[in-house]
């Protein structure tokens, strides 16, 4: 009983404040990770590429942009197998941040600023597509757009109508979790994550739910999501389990540093990005700074020829900022992700939005 009345007054500090104390941010694990990923930042983008700044905005003006347009276009009306991949820049225009722009999370937290742990992700379940997802979801029901890779976890992409099967969510999606035995996934209303150290997935049970028989079938969903000041005694799931065989439900952020053996189910997202990017003929990147492995090679496998294409395949990257991958890309655009893809859908359906 006086685990639970510790829940209950962890759910009343929270209503009583704007923040939570209990933050990946602020992990032993994520201190440890911050370090080895400033020096990734210097060797991938600095010292490979000592001359270029990754950090500034760039804008094609507009009758460059006009040139650059119509180029894309007839890339993709020649293409067979368009794939896409998206990154954190097609969900800017709705008010979610990106990572590595002037005001994105990881530039704020590399300068030491205070970043909320949630991303805005909490908002994201009330905020609609942007015109981008909606875009790549018209483009693809009408046969243009054959498959997309996200590194995003904001889950609109299937908000925009997207079919799962067309979709690779590299990283996750934070509003599902899945089973740690049989990997059922399960989609919900809220984001699932609420473990802070970055190897912990098991969404976030306090022990002392083993003692109440209400454990399985239900708990407050507020003591759930929200007893943070709890999360020391945590063994890390919520009290949800699997419908199937009973297993604990985890999410599936694939955080930095986490590898398959810490989210196995993101393996097979991997491995079908891959494939339909050795299949595709053109590869458009939007809003993605194609910095972190593993997921920054991926668009790049389309290059090389192969079956159905002896002449190999193109890259288009759409991003505000310069990339890594920008010497393989057959076209470079710097303008927004909406205005873009709108073009594209407005040009290839023949119908304005």
């Amino acid at each position: 009983m006086d685990c639970l009345k510790s829940c209950l007054d962890g759910l009343q500090r929270y209503v009583w404040s704007s923040t939570l104390k209990d933050s990946t941010w602020t992990s032993k694990e994520y201190e440890e990770y911050e370090l080895e990923f400033k020096s990734y930042m210097q060797q991938n983008l600095q010292t490979l590429s000592p001359a270029e700044d990754f950090a500034t905005e760039h804008r094609d003006d507009p009758e460059e942009l006009q040139r650059k347009l119509q180029d894309l276009l007839e890339l993709c009306k020649e293409a067979n197998y368009i794939v896409v991949f998206t990154g954190a820049g097609i969900s800017t225009s709705i008010g979610l941040p990106d990572y590595r722009g002037p005001q994105g999370v990881w530039t704020r937290k590399l300068k030491g600023e205070l970043v909320s742990d949630d991303l805005g992700l909490e908002r994201s379940a009330q905020l609609q597509p942007s015109r981008s997802h909606w875009a790549i979801s018209r483009l693809h029901q009408n046969g243009f757009i054959k498959f997309v890779s996200s590194t995003n976890v904001d889950g609109l992409h299937l908000k925009s109508g997207l079919p799962k099967a067309c979709l690779a969510e590299l990283h996750g999606n934070s509003y599902v979790e899945e089973c740690e035995s049989c990997l059922k996934p399960f989609h919900r209303s809220f984001v699932t994550r609420t473990a802070t150290g970055l190897f912990d997935h098991r969404t976030g049970r306090c022990l002392c739910l083993d003692e109440y028989p209400f454990s399985r079938s239900g708990v407050p969903e507020a003591i759930t999501i929200f007893s943070h000041s709890h999360f020391s005694r945590l063994d890390n799931d919520t009290g949800r389990y699997c419908e199937l065989c009973g297993g604990p439900l985890r999410d599936i952020i694939v955080n930095f540093g986490n590898t398959f053996e810490h989210v196995p189910s993101m393996e097979a997202q991997h491995d079908a990005a891959w494939l339909h990017c050795l299949k595709a003929d053109l590869v458009l990147v939007l809003g993605s700074s194609l910095s972190i492995l593993t997921a920054c090679d991926l668009p790049e496998e389309c290059l090389e020829a192969r079956d159905g294409k002896p002449d190999g395949g193109k890259m288009v990257i759409v991003n505000l900022q310069r990339t890594p991958k920008d010497p393989l890309a057959s076209l470079r655009i710097f303008a927004p992700c909406d205005e873009v893809m709108a073009f594209l859908e407005e040009a290839l359906l023949g119908t304005e939005r």
